[in-house]
């Protein structure tokens, strides 16, 4: 999915806008995005994608290591909202971290993941590491690895799986747990 440099840039400033709003002030944004500090982008003109009802994922980062990721698997909002929503949650509820402080607002960089369409896989080696990320569903469980985890982690294709085993809590069970695998793309803007 090709968006144009732009619009990247108003889906990082929404993110990043929509974190400190509610950090500071407990608000959550109303409009959509900032053009920049004096105009408002708003919803009439804004385009078609932002629209879209798309999965994704918001990460933050701290002087360049995780600080926060939460995203969606499935969605019937637009991609704007999901961007506030995520941007939130990432920020003050993803269980591996303390909400983000005021005194780090300035130190933080955001990276958007737009989810394509999840592709069911029978065999855990038929994707592309690095480029593709991996859902797995079971009965009682589900984790999911977004492509740029393996680049960042230096993992391989076995390593990447039990990451993703380990992520799902497969590997606190006694016995074989059956599960599916997924494989999709993302569109990453940062």
């Amino acid at each position: 999915m090709e968006i144009p440099a732009k619009q990247k840039n108003i889906l990082l400033k929404l993110a990043a806008n929509t974190i400190e709003e509610y950090i500071t002030k407990q608000e959550i944004i109303k409009k959509p995005a900032y053009l920049n500090c004096k105009n408002l982008f708003f919803v009439k003109i804004m385009p078609q994608i932002f629209k879209e009802q798309l999965n994704c994922f918001v990460t933050i980062y701290k002087d360049s290591v995780l600080r926060g990721c939460i995203g969606s698997l499935r969605t019937d909002e637009s991609l704007y909202q999901n961007i506030i929503k995520y941007s939130i949650l990432a920020a003050t509820q993803d269980g591996r971290f303390s909400p983000v402080s005021v005194d780090e607002l300035a130190s933080l960089k955001y990276e958007i993941s737009i989810l394509a369409e999840f592709v069911e896989i029978s065999d855990s080696e038929d994707f592309l590491l690095g480029e593709e990320g991996l859902l797995l569903n079971a009965n009682l469980t589900s984790a999911i690895l977004l492509p740029q985890v393996a680049t960042e982690c230096s993992l391989n294709k076995l390593e990447f799986i039990e990451k993703l085993k380990e992520k799902a809590r497969l590997t606190e069970f006694k016995h074989k747990v059956n599960y599916k695998l997924y494989k999709f793309k993302t569109t990453i803007i940062k």
